[in-house]
């Protein structure tokens, strides 16, 4: 395939950009029904033929999951060196407020491209890109409704293939199950998709669990997400992508209920009871996945307790002015909890992961301290 290459200067102006302050040079390489734009001094540019392979074979897939639809739309994909301060490595976003729909990933010096984060962020972008390429954006009420914002964010997971952050999507809500963490899916409309607004969060089948505006935070990203990406996988398994994609494009907060028992015959509480259902059915088979299941299922409830304690020390540290070393301690903190702490159970290490989960909660501990002072 031919590659045609350009330097471009961006500015605001131009068709495709979205950031303000990227006006620096940027190369566009066009590709069949999309392009990618890396910027010129970037690492993501350094390393340009190991992304591209790596975009090419999960567009073809996920195109090909998709039922090889015709695309409505040339597709842009922006590849980022730049970072901010809440944006992990393999961080990204999907918009289509610049006409034609965008992906934007970041990627960072010396990345490795096999790293499991990147990967999965990459085709979960890639996914709801590619959905609005061949469906068209629907209308606002539906496009900007937390119904379609989560089933987006579930499709993505679901499609990225066996696993997600290592392990299954059914595994992490058989875990987030286990420890009174599951969500009631057939309530997602009532929860605001990107923006953390409010203390509690409706639909935790413990109606004991009260979770702070920044537990819920971590919640949202870290536990309810590979749930949707399970719920997915089951309305994908049992009725097809078809009826999915479609249930998805023509659904709003408004008409969720309505319109799952149109396309699976289930208003959206008998749905949730189906998933429960052909989640329990797994469950034998995925507890013998783990060599410890016990000591895991341990491991992931202190997991999730350092992640909610971790979050609530984060913004809370960002507003205490001139505390800026301290925040950055908190933030590293936080990224390597989360990044790390996965690699390190979904490993078997479960020795290792136990003691690096005490270092992370005996660190907590030092700097909670020092705010008391």
């Amino acid at each position: 395939m031919k590659r045609v290459v350009s330097l471009l200067l961006l500015v605001l102006s131009l068709a495709g950009s979205s950031l303000a302050g990227d006006v620096l040079g940027w190369v566009e390489i066009v590709k069949d029904g999309y392009s990618i734009f890396v910027e010129a001094s970037g690492p993501a540019y350094r390393d340009i033929e190991e992304i591209e392979e790596l975009l090419e074979g999960s567009i073809e897939r996920i195109f090909s999951i998709m039922g090889d639809r015709e695309p409505l739309h040339h597709f842009d994909v922006f590849i980022h060196s730049k970072m901010g301060i809440y944006v992990g490595p393999g961080g990204g976003y999907t918009t289509t407020a610049y006409g034609r729909p965008q992906m934007h990933i970041y990627y960072q010096e010396g990345y490795d491209l096999e790293d499991q984060e990147f990967l999965e962020v990459t085709e979960n972008e890639l996914t709801k890109t590619i959905f609005y390429t061949v469906m068209g954006k629907p209308d606002e009420e539906i496009n900007n409704s937390n119904t379609f914002s989560w089933m987006m964010e579930g499709l993505g997971a679901s499609l990225q293939g066996e696993t997600f952050d290592g392990l299954s999507c059914e595994l992490w809500s058989l875990l987030a199950l286990d420890n009174g963490l599951l969500f009631d899916i057939s309530r997602i409309n009532l929860v605001e998709y990107g923006e953390y607004l409010g203390t509690s969060l409706p639909g935790i089948i413990d109606e004991g669990i009260f979770l702070t505006f920044h537990e819920r935070m971590f919640y949202l990203d870290e536990v309810l997400l590979p749930q949707m990406g399970s719920f997915c996988n089951f309305l994908c398994q049992t009725y097809g992508i078809e009826a999915v994609v479609n249930f998805i494009a023509s659904t709003a907060d408004y008409n969720f209920s309505e319109n799952a028992e149109s396309y699976f015959g289930y208003c959206a509480e008998e749905l949730q009871m189906e998933w429960l259902a052909w989640l329990g059915e797994q469950r034998d088979d995925l507890v013998s996945l783990l060599d410890d299941y016990k000591t895991f299922n341990e491991l992931y409830s202190r997991w999730v307790d350092v992640g909610f304690k971790a979050c609530n020390m984060g913004v809370k540290t960002l507003q205490d002015e001139g505390d800026g070393v301290k925040l950055a301690l908190v933030n590293e903190c936080i990224s390597r909890m989360r990044l790390t702490i996965k690699d390190v159970i979904v490993e078997g290490e479960l020795d290792e992961a136990q003691d690096y989960i005490t270092d992370i909660e005996e660190f907590l501990n030092k700097l909670e301290g020092l705010g008391s002072r």
